[in-house]
This record gives structure tokens, sequence and C-alpha cells, in this order.
């Protein structure tokens, strides 16, 4: 019983870039099922419609070349919209545009995607790329990058150079994952 809230905490978790309310833990599985069931029906209800804009523009930016793509990405496409709309993209064009972009703007976009393609995304930029943005999440988004890397791969470790006040994060509020990627982390 423990373990499907300890699910539902989890996911509550990925959906903001904080620690969840103290309250949470006065609820019980069932409470929390009822609020999962909440969240899911709030997103759907405001993601309708916007999945086939993403993919039109996803099919659109296919034939602009990347040089003109850096340009315009930063100055005007917002990191919730450049998320979803790379996440439509096929993954090594995603990955090419990605490639000519400032790590603070990936880092901003990583933190709209979901955590397992966040992770797939960050796996797949060049090293070097790929610890500016680690690097940038760690100071912006600590937990985001705590969500991220419980789904890369044991090597994106050798990225991560932590910085005491990452190290000195409140453990108290976080999920059993969380504290196990912080746990491999130090």
């Amino acid at each position: 019983m423990q373990h499907q809230k300890e699910q539902h905490i989890e996911y509550f978790e990925q959906l903001t870039d904080a620690s969840l309310p103290a309250f949470f833990d006065s609820l019980d599985e069932q409470e929390t099922e009822q609020v999962r069931q909440f969240i899911d029906g709030v997103l759907e209800k405001e993601r309708t419609g916007l999945d086939s804009l993403f993919e039109s523009m996803s099919q659109t930016l296919k034939y602009i070349p990347n040089f003109i793509l850096h340009a315009l990405t930063v100055r005007y496409i917002s990191p919730p919209v450049a998320a979803r709309i790379t996440v439509k993209l096929v993954l090594k064009q995603a990955l090419s545009v990605a490639d000519g972009l400032p790590p603070e703007f990936i880092g901003e976009t990583a933190v709209y995607m979901e955590n397992d393609f966040a992770a797939i995304f960050l796996e797949g930029l060049p090293k070097k790329k790929a610890k500016g943005i680690v690097d940038y999440l760690m100071q912006a988004h600590p937990l985001k990058l705590l969500d991220i890397f419980a789904h890369t791969n044991q090597n994106m470790f050798k990225l991560i150079k932590p910085t005491k006040t990452f190290l000195a994060q409140d453990v108290t509020r976080m999920s059993e994952l969380r504290l196990r990627v912080l746990k491999k982390i130090r």
C-alpha cells in the first residue's frame, strides 16, 4: 500500500520544481490516488488540442536550417514551448538543433520535458554540452536534476561535480527516488 503512495508522491514531485507541501505526508494511498486523478484531469483539459499544434510546428521545423533555428529559438520560442516541440521531433534532429543553443536555454527547456525523455536527450548530446546543462540544472533546478538523473545511465553521473549548495539540500521532504539519486551523486 505504501509503495503506491510513494509512486504518487514521486509523480507529484515531477510536476513541480519544488518540494511538496507537508500536508501530502498526511494523505493516505486512496487520497493521493484521488489527487493524482484530479491533476491528470486538469492537465488533460489544458493540453487538449495543443499536441496537434506542436506536431505541426515540429514538421515545419524540419525544413528550416539549423543556423536559422538557433537564431530564432532563443529569441522567439519559450522553454515550455521548445520542450513540447522537441519531444515531437526525431531525436537526431532535436540533438542537432540543441547543439547550437546555450546550455541555459536547454536546461530551462529540460525542466518542461518528461524526465525519461530529458535523460535520453542529455545522453545524446556531446559531453561538453551535456556538462554545461548539468551544471546549470544543479544551480537553477536541483530537484529537476535529481528527477532526470533517476533515468540516466551511470556514465552520466561522471558529469556531475556537486556544489556545497547542491549537497546541502533539505532531504526531509524528498521522495525515496530523489534520495537514491542524491546518494549516487555524493
